[in-house]
């Protein structure tokens, strides 16, 4: 019983992770840079504003809207007009 939890909550976290590579993929080039730069290698607002050559407002603006555009795709049920015309 135990070793069938353990696969379960592994599919469960393969499924997961799964879904939100492809929310990730779906966000726009720059919200999605800005994004993994912040949160994957841990850069400062300034640092990610000099690597991509914006301003550290643009660079919020990014973050922000990769945010909701994330919580969107990843808790609500709403379809995705890209894949469900």
């Amino acid at each position: 019983a135990a070793q069938s939890e353990v696969k379960r909550d592994m599919e469960i976290a393969r499924d997961e992770v799964r879904h939100l590579k492809n929310a990730l993929d779906r966000l726009p080039p720059r919200c999605r840079e800005t994004l993994i730069l912040k949160r994957v290698e841990n850069l400062t607002r300034s640092e990610i504003a000099q690597r991509m050559g914006i301003t550290e407002n643009t660079v919020k603006d990014h973050l922000t809207a990769a945010a909701h555009l994330l919580a969107d795709m990843l808790y609500t049920d709403k379809p995705d007009l890209e894949t469900n015309p």
